[in-house]
């Protein structure tokens, strides 16, 4: 039997996703080689179709800084700090593993079940790449960004999924790109509601994010560089 987590993720058309779509062949060239680590499914992480696509980003676009809000159990944080250059480093958000419940922001009422899955970190710690990756923690919506201002090649959002955290979290970080550098990228489109709502409203909003596109057959956005 095919294995379903291999296909392309379907978007909830119900949510109407409203960007425009590219193909991941469009932005990275082929032949490119990524290292795959983890490639099963779990529940709360990307698909394997969708990590990917992140591995190809990462390998093509060779970012020497990344930050990623949301570590869950570091699957993606692994992968990125493998096909990215030797001398990158990795700085990624979570909230403290003893998490009292309380956040700034309202989380969407489906995140608690999965900040009760979360083994942050459990993927990376002992891989050969840990070294490559800082462990952070605290809530996106009070963390202090402003030691990173201007110096991050790429931004995954990938927290929490209420549309006010969605919104904080992309303009909070959007200062922390490199000039002509900086790519962005979310995941959750067209899967989530409130995700789906506060991408397209920034994508047909704010000019900042006016280039954002939805990676054809997964549920990643991207705003390439600028």
């Amino acid at each position: 039997m095919a294995n379903p987590y291999l296909r392309e993720v379907s978007l909830d058309a119900s949510l109407n996703p409203r960007l425009p779509e590219i193909g991941i062949a469009d932005l990275c060239p082929d032949g490119i080689p990524v290292k795959i680590y983890h490639p099963e499914f779990e529940s709360g992480g990307v698909y394997p179709l969708e990590l990917i696509c992140l591995c190809s980003i990462a390998a093509a676009f060779r970012p020497l800084t990344i930050f990623e809000i949301g570590t869950f159990n570091g699957r993606t944080a692994l992968n990125l700090a493998a096909n990215s250059p030797a001398a990158a480093r990795l700085l990624t958000l979570d909230l403290p593993e003893q998490f009292s419940g309380e956040t700034l922001l309202t989380v969407h009422d489906r995140d608690p079940k999965y900040i009760a899955l979360r083994k942050v970190g459990s993927r990376y710690r002992n891989s050969r790449y840990r070294k490559k990756i800082t462990q952070l923690f605290g809530d996106s919506a009070s963390f202090d960004y402003a030691p990173y201002t201007g110096t991050i090649d790429l931004v995954l959002v990938d927290g929490a999924h209420s549309y006010d955290y969605v919104l904080n979290d992309s303009l909070k970080t959007l200062p922390l790109l490199s000039p002509d550098r900086g790519i962005m990228l979310w995941h959750d489109y067209g899967t989530w509601d409130e995700v789906t709502k506060a991408i397209d409203d920034l994508y047909e909003h704010n000019p900042d994010f006016a280039g954002v596109r939805h990676i054809r057959g997964t549920s990643l956005v991207i705003r390439p560089r600028m």
